[in-house]
Order: structure tokens, then sequence, then C-alpha cells
């Protein structure tokens, strides 16, 4: 969609999509770093839904401020519980359509929803996102698989054993206690992502997003992750997005 736009154009775009994928994240960093008191759990608010719910793009066009259509006339359906892989180079539109399933942005025209309901602008409650890079808090395992909500170490578990993390992590001294280190460090790169995915499903989503969630991994490591995502489809709705297969 960048194609004979000026170098200033395609800067200002650039920036607007990366504002929007920082949104998607920034609510759980501020009561993070703010130390807001206690958050809810996923028990005890309204965390939406804990099954897979479908997702819709009905003719849907949208362009960021003085650029040209970065979707235009998309449609799409993805049944509850199947998983689908979107494919494409740098500037095809594919982080534009994550920013509009997850509510962030609205589209100029058309419609997105989620279980038959418009995605409003907010982020979506239904919408889980693993993105390449997972922000890692130097503290628990708990902590930054709750991030920013207050830990509850059933559901904490749960999440890890969905993302085929929780072995590894009862293999450590301090288990879900354990420090993970800043940026993660004492994690692999595989078990960083493995840990985003079971923060993400820590919220009990319906539908999870992975924008180009396994890019920086790997061969072996990324057809094990790949392998972990590929098991939650059924209970979820996947949507995977990525330069390649």
């Amino acid at each position: 969609p960048f194609v004979g736009q000026s170098q200033p154009d395609i800067v200002r775009a650039c920036d607007l999509i990366l504002d929007d994928l920082d949104e998607l994240g920034i609510d759980r960093l501020f009561a993070v770093r703010d130390n807001r008191g206690p958050a809810e759990s996923p028990a005890e608010g309204d965390a939406g839904p804990a099954d897979a719910v479908d997702i819709v793009l009905d003719d849907v066009t949208f362009a960021y401020p003085g650029g040209p259509p970065a979707l235009a006339g998309v449609s799409l359906s993805v049944r509850a519980g199947t998983s689908l892989g979107v494919v494409g180079p740098s500037g095809a539109g594919k982080s534009t359509l994550v920013v509009l399933v997850c509510g962030v942005r609205v589209p100029d025209s058309g419609r997105v929803l989620a279980a038959g309901r418009p995605v409003v602008a907010g982020r979506s409650r239904a919408v889980g996102l693993v993105p390449q890079d997972v922000y890692m808090l130097d503290d628990t395992v708990s902590a930054n698989v709750a991030f920013g909500l207050e830990p509850d170490e059933d559901l904490v578990r749960d999440a890890l054993a969905r993302a085929q993390l929780l072995g590894f992590v009862d293999s450590l001294p301090e288990g879900t206690r354990t420090i993970v280190g800043e940026r993660g460090t004492r994690l692999s790169g595989g078990q960083r992502q493995r840990l985003g995915i079971a923060r993400a499903l820590y919220r009990r989503p319906g539908i999870l997003v992975l924008d180009e969630a396994t890019a920086a991994l790997d061969v072996e490591t990324e057809a094990a992750v790949v392998e972990s995502v590929a098991a939650l489809a059924g209970p979820l709705t996947v949507i995977v997005i990525a330069h390649r297969l």
C-alpha cells in the first residue's frame, strides 16, 4: 500500500502503526509501572469469554491519516475454534489487521465483528495478543503471566499448562515464584514466547492473535512454539500473522 508514496508519508504511516501496536499493551504497562494496587484477576472481573468466538471482517477499508488505504474492501470470516494464517511482506496490511481486530482502531468503512458484536474503539477483551517482542518484567513468572492483574495461582498454572510451559516452570527451584530477570534473560527465546502466550491466555480470550510471534526464533524453536499454538485451536479461535508459513 506504500508504493508511490513519499518517504515522509511512509514514515508517518509506520509511526502510526507502531503507536497502535504499543497501545495494545500500554494499559497493563502503566498499571505495573505505577503500582496501582491489586487489580482484579480474571476470575473476579470481566476478562472476556472463556470459549472460542468467531470473527468477521465485512468489506473493511482503513487508511491512516494522510496515507493510502492500508486495507481496502477486505472481507473474511473465521469460524469459532478454527485457525487462520495471514501471510505477506512488510507493508501488506498485516499489522493494520491486528489493530482492527483488537479494537485499537475502527475501520473507515465496513465492520469488524467478534461473536456477532461490533468491535468498538478500545481494546477488545475477547482478543489476546502475542507480539514478536514479548515485554518481560524483572519479576516472578506469576507476575509476568498476570502482567498488571492480581496473580491467581490456579489461573497462572492453567495458562502455563496451555502454553506448554508448566513442566519447565515446575522444574525451577521456586516454580512460579522464580524471577525471570530483566527482559527475561533467564529464559530462552522460545520460553519467552510461550510465557507471552500464557499471558494472553490468562485473560481467557476467545480469540488469540499472534503477530509475527515466532519471527525472531530459530527454526527448531519456532516449530515447537507453532505446535503449541496449533493445540490451542478448538478452545480458541487463532489468527497467526507471519511473513512466511
